[in-house]
């Protein structure tokens, strides 16, 4: 999934459209693996440290009400920002992004967005550093 400032693929919001149709249908939990797969990246999925916090989210992701669906199609289904809505930013903004991120990569981020801020700094956490400061914030 597309969270940039970029309108997501066709392809992408045909896929998408699909799976919040059969979450209406069906309930979120038998797509909760897609989800995650999604949301988390490879080295959090692998390691054994991170379990206990994957699973605590994914029961959290399979109990959600039928009615997210109409928010994941929201969010495919979003306009692209216009250049000079992002270049009307004009207070301090961090962005964090982690080696291992899967929505977005962080070479999506800078390429997509890097453009519009007037301030130009960045950094990318090591995969194995990414969820480790999350561990104290309540999802």
């Amino acid at each position: 999934m597309n969270t940039t400032a970029t309108r997501e693929k066709a392809v992408n919001r045909i896929k998408y459209g699909f799976l919040a149709q059969m979450i209406k249908l069906f309930s979120p939990a038998p797509f909760t693996p897609i989800a995650v797969k999604e949301l988390f990246g490879r080295t959090t999925r692998l390691s054994a440290a991170r379990r206990p916090m994957l699973e605590q989210w994914t029961g959290k992701l399979r109990a959600r009400p039928r009615n997210i669906a109409r928010s994941l199609l929201a969010v495919v289904n979003r306009r692209q920002f216009r250049a000079e809505e992002m270049a009307a930013i004009r207070c301090p903004t961090l962005v964090i992004t982690g080696e291992d991120d899967t929505a977005p990569a962080a070479r999506q981020f800078q390429k997509v967005c890097w453009p519009a801020f007037a301030v130009r700094a960045t950094s990318t956490f090591p995969a194995q550093a990414t969820a480790a400061p999350w561990k104290r914030l309540r999802p």
